[in-house]
């Protein structure tokens, strides 16, 4: 559960940077992407990666190359749920078509399983290192 925790907050943080300088073109726009992100990561992004693990052991496919895309491909499925329910909470609308925030949820989501992988990777290595 730590590594999802530290993974929810390096994936906040560079996603927060990432948006207002290359989405919004304007460094001013961190704290309120900040104020967005930050909640949706932590209070949807956790539950959906439980959720993605347990999904992945039931699809009982090794660590392969394979394996990883499909991962990235549920977080990317992941971020445009998480996306469709922030509309409809929000704004009363269950499916806002050719918004471009469904491409922020994705990468979003995409980023968190990569950070997420990368934390799994290094503990799994360095646990080999002290055996």
């Amino acid at each position: 559960m730590a590594d999802r925790f530290i993974a929810a907050v390096m994936t906040s943080f560079l996603f927060t940077l990432g948006a207002a300088l290359v989405f919004f073109h304007d460094r001013f726009m961190m704290l309120p992407t900040a104020m967005i992100t930050f909640p949706l990561v932590f209070a949807c992004g956790i539950p959906a990666s439980i959720v993605i693990d347990r999904l992945m052991r039931l699809l009982r496919l090794n660590r392969s190359a394979g394996a990883v895309f499909v991962e990235l491909a549920l977080y990317g499925a992941a971020g445009i749920g998480v996306t469709v329910l922030l509309f409809w909470k929000v704004g009363g609308v269950f499916f806002a078509a050719g918004s471009p925030m469904y491409y922020m949820g994705v990468a979003a989501s995409v980023l968190y399983g990569l950070c997420l992988f990368a934390l799994r990777r290094k503990s799994r290595s360095e646990a080999e290192r002290c055996s």
